[in-house]
C-alpha cells in the first residue's frame, strides 16, 4: 500500500474524471443464459429497473443503448443478479449458466476486462467484519484489498477504471483503519504503517467530495482529532459538493461515532461528544437515515452508565453447576465482567481475547467473570456453549428479562437498546463500579488500563 499524499490525490483527480464525458458510440450487451426459464432479464441501477431485455427460448438476448452513462449497473437473470460496469462503446457478450451463475459467468468483447475483474472479485468475496477479531480483520482486509488489486492488474482494463477502482479499494480500507484504529497496534506492521501514513493525511480535497467512500473516510478521520469542535464539523459539511453528499457526511459521521461508542471509546461529557451531538441534532435530517435518535440515545445511555461510577454493587448468580457465586466472594480483588450471550456473534469473537487476558493477569489481583444474559429457556444452550467452546473464567448466567428487577443489571444498564452487548464492566476491590463500559478484551486500551491498576 503506497503512502497517502495529498499530491497523489490531486494527480488521481486528473486521471479519474478527465474522460467521463459521454460519447456517441452507444452500448450493446448480448449473450446466452443457460438453464433459463424467464422470458426477460433486467438492467438495474440503484435498485430501480432501467429496462427489460427480451430473452428467447434458447436463452439468447441482445440489447442496444444509444447512450448510457458510464458507471455501475446490475443485470438480473431470474434470481441471479450480477454487477457490471458499462462505458460508452462497450460491445459486451455475456455467458452464464444459472445452475452455477457465479462460477460460470464470463464476459467477452469490448468492456470484458473490467467486468471479468468484477466477476472474479465477487468470487473472491469480501472480508466480513464479524468473521474475525478486530485486529485480525484489519490484517485480512488489507490482504484482500491487495489481492483485489493484483486481480485488477491481470485484465486488460481502461486506465481510468483501474485508477478509480484502486482509489475506491483504498478508501474502504482507510475507513476501517479509522473505524478500528484502537486495534491497529494488534495488527501487523504493514497495517500500522498504513495507519501512521493515514493520520498525516488531510481528507480535504474538494475534487473528491462527490465520492461517498471519500466522504465516509473524511467523517471517520475527523473523529480522531484531539480538539474536535462544532466549527470543524460545520466547515466540513459546507465543503460537500451537493445535498446528497451532505447527507452522506452526516450519516457517516453518526455511524462512525456510534461505532466508537460500541468499542468503549467515547467520553459522553467531552466537548467532542457535545459537538457531534449538536451537529447531528441540527443536520440529521439531511441524511437518508437520520442518525439523531442513535446518537442522542447512545449519549443518554452512556451518561446513565456513568452515573454508576463509584456505586457499590452486588450480585449472586448461578454457574454451570447450579452453584451461586456472588460478587462479595471476590472482595479485595478487581473484577472484569463480560456481559455476553450465545446468540451474540461479536461476543463470541471476543472470547479468545478474554482468554488471553486471563492468562496474562492470572497472578494479579483480578478475577474475570463471564455473565451470560441468555434467557432461562436457553440455559441449556448456554451450558452447552461454555463446554463445547471451552470458554474459560468464571461463567455465570442471569435471565435478561429480570433486568428491571435486578439492581446489578439495572445499575450498569446492561444490554441497553443502543449499545447492546458485548458490554464490559470493571469493579474495584471494594465492590464499587469503576466503569460500566470499559474497552473490549482485544482492545489495547484495556491492557493499558489494567496494567495501570495492577502493576
Amino acid at each position: 500500500m503506497n503512502n497517502i499524499q495529498k499530491l497523489a490525490f490531486t494527480v488521481i483527480t486528473a486521471f479519474c474524471f478527465a474522460s467521463c464525458a459521454q460519447n456517441s458510440k452507444g452500448v450493446i450487451i448480448s449473450g446466452t443464459i443457460k438453464n433459463n426459464s424467464e422470458p426477460q432479464a433486467y438492467l438495474m441501477n440503484n435498485g430501480d429497473t432501467l429496462t427489460s431485455i427480451v430473452v428467447d427460448e434458447n436463452g439468447n438476448f441482445q440489447k442496444e443503448f444509444e447512450s448510457i452513462t458510464d458507471g455501475t449497473y446490475f443485470l438480473k437473470f431470474g434470481n441471479t443478479t450480477t454487477e457490471i460496469y458499462l462505458m460508452q462503446g462497450d460491445r459486451l457478450n455475456i455467458q452464464v449458466d444459472l445452475n452455477s451463475p457465479e462460477k460460470s459467468l464470463l464476459f467477452e468483447g469490448l468492456g470484458a476486462g473490467r467486468n471479468n475483474y468484477l466477476a472474479e472479485k465477487t468470487r473472491m468475496g469480501e472480508v466480513g467484519l464479524l468473521q474475525y477479531e478486530s485486529a485480525e480483520f484489519l490484517n485480512k482486509y488489507r490482504e484482500r484489498t491487495d489481492a483485489f488489486k493484483d486481480e485488477l492488474r491481470k485484465h486488460n482494463i481502461e486506465r481510468q477504471f483501474v485508477i478509480n477502482e484502486e482509489l475506491n479499494l483504498d478508501l474502504k480500507y482507510y475507513y476501517y483503519l479509522f473505524r478500528l484504529n484502537s486495534y491497529v497496534v494488534e495488527a501487523n506492521a504493514s497495517v500500522q504503517k498504513d495507519f501512521d501514513n493515514l493520520k498525516l493525511t488531510e481528507f480535504d480535497n474538494p475534487e473528491f467530495f462527490h465520492l461517498k467512500d471519500y466522504v465516509k473516510v473524511l467523517a471517520a478521520s475527523l473523529l480522531q482529532k484531539q480538539n474536535l469542535s462544532r466549527s470543524v464539523l460545520d466547515e466540513a459539511l459546507n465543503l460537500m459538493s451537493n445535498d446528497e453528499m451532505k447527507g452522506e457526511f452526516v450519516n457517516s459521521l453518526g455511524w462512525a461515532w456510534w461505532n466508537n461508542a460500541l468499542l468503549g471509546g467515547i467520553d459522553s461529557q467531552s466537548e467532542a461528544s457535545k459537538a457531534v451531538e449538536g451537529f447531528i441534532v441540527d443536520n440529521g435530517k439531511l441524511a437518508s437515515y437520520n442518525p439523531e435518535p442513535m446518537v442522542t440515545g447512545t449519549l443518554k445511555t452512556l451518561r446513565e452508565m456513568e452515573k454508576s461510577h463509584n456505586t457499590k454493587v452486588q450480585f449472586s448468580y448461578q454457574n454451570i453447576k447450579g452453584q451461586y457465586v456472588s460478587l462479595s466472594d471476590f472482595k479485595g480483588k478487581y473484577v472484569y465482567i463480560d456481559f455476553w450471550a450465545t446468540w451474540c456473534g461479536p461476543c463470541l469473537k471476543e472470547m479468545p481475547g478474554f482468554d488471553r487476558l486471563m492468562e496474562k493477569y492470572h497472578n494479579k489481583n483480578i478475577e474475570f467473570i463471564g455473565l451470560s444474559i441468555d434467557k432461562a429457556n436457553k440455559k441449556d444452550k448456554w451450558i452447552e456453549t461454555v463446554k463445547t467452546k471451552d470458554i474459560k473464567g468464571i461463567q455465570l448466567n442471569v435471565d435478561e428479562d429480570t433486568k428491571e428487577n435486578d439492581p446489578f443489571l439495572s445499575a450498569l444498564n446492561v444490554n441497553s437498546y443502543w449499545l447492546g452487548i458485548p458490554q464490559y464492566a470493571l469493579i474495584d476491590p471494594d465492590g464499587r463500579v469503576i466503569s460500566a463500559m470499559v474497552p473490549r478484551p482485544t482492545d489495547p486500551r484495556l491492557d493499558e488500563l489494567l496494567s495501570s491498576l495492577l502493576d
